[in-house]
């Protein structure tokens, strides 16, 4: 076919043109790789290795880095990626991170929501304040759940009294 003929045709596209034009003007989608699809937050694969994207203010714990290597299979990067959350972990317990919620999250409520949350807040610090946030787990809340209604007391959420 000439060119001449495509040109009475411009609504065909691709249709009736020579291999080489086929190329050019023809656009056939590739289909992606998404490799980091499935993957947990602020993950991503570049080059071959998985990299975490620190949050800001964390890098202390991530030896000062802002984008660490995790490894090169899937499995390596969720061992040292674990490692490293649990290490954080240990060391915060739950009588700290209820203090932080009293000086953080309290102020912003109203007043009778404040009294009542401070009074919950010392109830669950005696049953859970010395523990560790990693080692504590379903199964103690609902062992404490069943403490509580033995004794005639609601084990509901928003009476803790």
């Amino acid at each position: 076919m000439s060119s001449s003929s495509s040109s009475h045709f411009p609504f065909f596209g691709c249709i009736g043109q020579p291999r080489q034009v086929l190329r050019r003007t023809c656009y056939v989608p590739r289909i992606s790789k998404d490799v980091t699809r499935g993957l947990p937050k602020r993950w991503r694969f570049v080059h071959g290795c998985y990299y975490y994207s620190v949050p800001p203010g964390q890098e202390s714990k991530w030896d000062g880095k802002k984008t660490f290597n995790l490894g090169k299979t899937l499995p390596d990067a969720y061992r040292v990626w674990a490692a490293r959350i649990e290490r954080g972990e240990k060391t915060l317990t739950i009588a700290a991170l209820f203090e932080r919620y009293a000086l953080e999250v309290i102020p912003t409520k109203a007043p009778k929501s404040q009294t009542e949350n401070v009074r919950q807040l010392k109830i669950l610090t005696e049953a859970f304040g010395s523990a560790s946030l990693s080692d504590v787990r379903p199964v103690h809340i609902y062992q404490y759940v069943d403490a509580r209604s033995a004794k005639g007391q609601p084990p509901a959420g928003r009476s803790c009294s």
